[in-house]
């Protein structure tokens, strides 16, 4: 069993100097390092509760991304995750660039304004919506919705033409004003020729605004117009009840209280600042905020992906990082496309969470396929002890396999015996050997990692294990490694 040390040194081999690929984050052995590069292709971290993943690898990679100087974005499941955070910060110096997000300081992420300064103007619309649909579809799912794309697709045409409506209008684009002319569209055609309707009704008003505007876009008014005046009052009562119900329910969190004050209100902090080395933590618990910390760090989640994926990193090298504890409580369907190219954006992913039927549940109806996706999409694998058959099982299987020798010997009364090696029983006669492909970790073995604490000298032990990689302590794809909880390395 290897002991894990964190490379100290300030500079890489990469062309970028200390932020060049080839950098080592991680001394694995004399002659193996888990690099910059590495950590930019994504990190997943598996662990049975109270196995040491947090403690061990986690810690590990989570104070060697400090030491280098990374800029992060943490998300957080739990509340005492950041008073963890603070300690890594406090062992590592970068104190001052931890930034806390949460309802008690003056930070305000007003969302949409951020997306109108960096989006262009003819993508703003639908970056808005892409932004919308991804929460909202993280946060509907398991939850007994119909998996029916009508929903979806209605929902999405809802909130398109109530962004593009409040654009063509001239008037600001908040959260507060798409809930308003979706709250006060007509329900009915006769509703349009109401005064007493007109006279109360957000929608009309913005589309008499938008008509009135002589830079407005005459097609884009028209259809935005029919959409409004006809379309969303011709659909059956239930339906129309139904999609406006999806949207409010979810939006309606962050139109309260605190979430409406972090949200709705000022910008006066962006995920960008994370990408001149502010490690920003939100901190709104699952476990204390529930369903709407869920919301507003899903939607954290997604803007710094998209701003991460648009920096220029040839002015900023910086590697930065994503990080969630409790992974499945965060995971969307775009994780794996925003994987995919994380490396040239220099965005280094890393999810902890027990074993992969937690991901089965949080994907919902697509369980498998999208916990496939975004598990071939993150390429190293750190697994700690763990019990669950699925998990060790897959395990197994993605660890290299082996040829084995099996000999069969026949005895001279005609009966045969095998083992392995030539471990027969019996008389000796013929002998044959045959070999066949076997895994080289058994399944077994993650079942009997160390898990740390006293009993195990803070000892912690993982398997790390990296697809089209031979590590060169061991000779194969994967190698054992103590990780110590102390973080002395």
């Amino acid at each position: 069993m290897l002991g894990l040390r964190r490379n100290r040194s300030r500079r890489g081999s990469g062309d970028d100097g200390a932020f060049g690929l080839d950098t080592p984050l991680l001394q694995i052995s004399k002659k193996d390092a888990w690099t910059i590069g590495d950590a930019c292709v994504g990190t997943q971290i598996f662990g049975a509760t109270g196995s040491g993943k947090t403690s061990g690898s986690g810690q590990a990679i989570a104070t060697a991304m400090l030491a280098r100087g990374f800029g992060g974005l943490v998300l957080t499941a739990k509340p005492d995750e950041l008073s963890l955070w603070r300690s890594y910060a406090v062992a590592t110096g970068r104190e001052s660039s931890l930034i806390v997000f949460n309802e008690h300081n003056d930070l305000r992420y007003n969302f949409l304004e951020n997306a109108r300064h960096r989006s262009p103007a003819a993508g703003l619309t639908e970056n808005v919506v892409s932004m919308f649909d991804t929460v909202l579809k993280a946060t509907n799912r398991g939850d007994g919705q119909s998996t029916d794309p009508f929903w979806s697709n209605a929902l999405t045409t809802l909130l398109r033409n109530a962004v593009d409506l409040i654009l063509l209008a001239g008037a600001p684009l908040t959260l507060p004003e798409i809930a308003a002319v979706i709250s006060s569209a007509p329900k009915h055609r006769d509703d349009l020729g109401s005064p007493q309707w007109q006279g109360h009704s957000r929608c009309w008003r913005l589309l008499r605004d938008a008509e009135a505007r002589s830079g407005t876009d005459g097609h884009d008014l028209e259809v935005t117009a029919r959409y409004w005046c006809q379309e969303f009052p011709d659909l059956a009562d239930a339906t129309r009840t139904s999609i406006v119900a999806t949207f409010s329910t979810k939006a309606d969190g962050l139109l309260r209280g605190a979430m409406r004050q972090l949200f709705c209100t000022d910008l006066n902090i962006t995920p960008e600042i994370t990408h001149k080395g502010a490690v920003l933590i939100i901190d709104l618990p699952t476990k204390r905020h529930r369903e709407f910390g869920r919301l507003a760090q899903i939607l954290w989640k997604y803007c710094w992906q998209r701003a991460t994926e648009d920096r220029d990193i040839n002015a900023n090298p910086r590697p930065v990082f994503l990080w969630a504890d409790e992974a499945q409580e965060f995971v969307t369907d775009l994780d794996a496309e925003f994987q995919a190219t994380a490396r040239s954006a220099r965005a280094c992913t890393v999810y902890l969470t027990q074993n992969i039927p937690s991901y089965h549940r949080a994907f919902g109806a697509n369980g498998k396929a999208a916990a496939d996706n975004l598990l071939g999409n993150l390429q190293t694998k750190i697994f700690h002890a763990n019990g669950d058959p699925e998990t060790i099982g897959w395990a197994e299987k993605i660890v290299a396999q082996d040829w084995k020798t099996q000999v069969s010997v026949g005895s001279q009364d005609g009966r045969a015996s095998s083992g392995a090696d030539g471990q027969g029983q019996g008389s000796v006669g013929n002998t044959t050997t045959s070999k066949s492909l076997a895994p080289t970790l058994l399944a077994k073995r993650f079942t009997e990692l160390r898990t740390g604490g006293l009993r195990h000298d803070l000892m912690v032990d993982g398997v790390i294990v990296q697809p089209g990689r031979s590590w060169e302590v061991s000779g194969k794809n994967y190698v054992e490694v103590a990780f110590d909880q102390r973080g002395t390395g």
